[in-house]
């Protein structure tokens, strides 16, 4: 019995069930294959030899003498220890991302720039630590590492595994990103064909494609608004969305943004509610079930992150539907009340609507957003602060100025309230003794 392996150099190897090696020799005078002993230094020149004829191997007349190194059994037992190595590198560069991961989820980009890096050190081609650390990348900020990584995980795997088009169509911009979500659709397409029966798998992929095509429309929305047919694009793009996610909320607020811009307002606001529908009332009733004290994650029961529903809030400003603005406003702020935006399209809304009440809070929520502001060097701020400046202006001094103004008010009108309550009962109760 031989095996045939590869030397150091490449080149093709034979060990013998003793443990001898050789290496080919060829003859251009015969029709054979000439394979002879390995050892050949200026202390020992094996002459042994084996032939290889139409696939028959014989030895040589001459014996070996030298020492075999290792039998076909070691060879064997070596190779598959060798395989268990990688399989064991693989388990543990898996693990390595998954604590990447977690950090990243609690935002300790530090500590998951270390992980991808050890990752990297391990397995600098594998498709997953690629995608990973570019996903990190794009995190802090780093967008052409990002590029870089992604890039290199397409070089590596074109074909299959859509994630990484997904990622490259958020760091490019215009066609290319378009053409990277296009590519993506095709191989979850593709993926889709694969797996006819796994209905939960296939559901998985009917998402990722209804949110692929929501990012298209997107584009055709902001970098490639002034494109030939941008408008038809799109619609037909959230349409496709639709299709393969007909519960999708970001493809309703999409296509709300969509007639918005095409001046179909009342369009806009039936698309904005349909969205609304499928996200709020879930998250009202988790909220409202929460006990005292408690606490759950709003991006576990919505789909649409923090930022997309700021965004939801602004199109509902547009259409004029206020109430439920203001209701998906002052939950932003239970989630977080350091965001200048949120109090900036409080004080928004409530200057919209022009009553001396409204005027109160509007002071109120501009003010606050006014001093975060100020807290902040961001010249990505300049044109809100300055319409905040604005607002103010036009809604001059008077309540609502003061930091504990809101908090006095709330009191007052609970007072109100309990005052209504008393009466009422106390109504009632003399009722009820006339009765007698």
């Amino acid at each position: 019995m031989h095996l045939p392996v590869a030397t150091s150099h490449g080149k093709e190897m034979l060990i013998d069930t003793k443990g001898y090696r050789y290496t080919q020799k060829a003859d251009k005078r015969r029709a054979k294959i000439s394979w002879r002993c390995c050892v050949r230094n200026k202390y020992i020149m094996c002459k042994a030899t084996v032939v290889d004829k139409n696939g028959k191997l014989t030895r040589g007349r001459q014996d070996h003498i030298c020492v075999p190194t290792q039998s076909v059994k070691e060879m064997t037992k070596k190779l598959k220890k060798d395989a268990l190595s990688e399989e064991s590198k693989k388990d543990s560069v898996n693990q390595i991302l998954d604590k990447a991961e977690a950090c990243m989820d609690t935002f300790d980009f530090e500590m998951a720039q270390k992980h991808c890096q050890a990752a990297l050190e391990i397995e600098p081609d594998n498709v997953r630590v690629l995608e990973t650390t570019g996903n990190l990348l794009v995190e802090i900020g780093d967008v052409e590492g990002a590029k870089k990584c992604f890039g290199r995980a397409v070089s590596i795997c074109p074909d299959s595994g859509y994630t990484k088009y997904m990622y490259l169509g958020q760091v490019f911009e215009g066609q290319q990103a378009i053409d990277c979500f296009h590519k993506g659709i095709d191989i979850m397409l593709s993926e889709k064909k694969q797996k006819a029966n796994k209905t939960s798998e296939i559901s998985v992929l009917n998402n990722a494609i209804a949110s692929a095509y929501c990012s298209i429309a997107e584009m055709y929305l902001t970098d490639s608004c002034f494109e030939d047919k941008a408008e038809t694009q799109c619609h037909e793009n959230l349409e496709s969305a639709l299709q393969y996610n007909p519960n999708n909320p970001e493809a309703y607020q999409l296509m709300a943004s969509y007639f918005l811009s095409t001046q179909s307002n009342q369009h806009a606001k039936e698309m904005i509610k349909k969205s609304i529908a499928l996200w709020l009332p879930k998250l009202k009733e988790i909220e409202s079930s929460k006990p005292v004290g408690g606490e759950f994650d709003p991006v576990e029961v919505c789909p649409l992150s923090y930022l997309s529903r700021i965004s939801a809030v602004k199109i509902l400003i547009e259409v004029e539907e206020f109430d439920v603005a203001e209701e998906i406003l002052q939950m932003l702020l239970e989630e977080d009340d350091e965001v200048i935006q949120v109090w900036y399209l409080l004080g928004w809304l409530h200057c919209l609507q022009d009553t001396e009440e409204n005027k109160s809070y509007a002071r109120y929520f501009l003010q606050k957003a006014k001093k975060l502001s100020q807290k902040v060097d961001d010249d990505s701020y300049v044109s809100m602060t300055s319409h905040i400046d604005e607002l103010l202006e036009n809604v001059g001094p008077g309540d609502g100025d003061t930091e504990d103004w809101l908090q006095k008010s709330l009191e007052r009108a609970k007072k109100n309230d309990d005052d209504v309550s008393s009466d009422d009962e106390s109504s009632g109760e003399e009722e009820e003794n006339m009765e007698h």
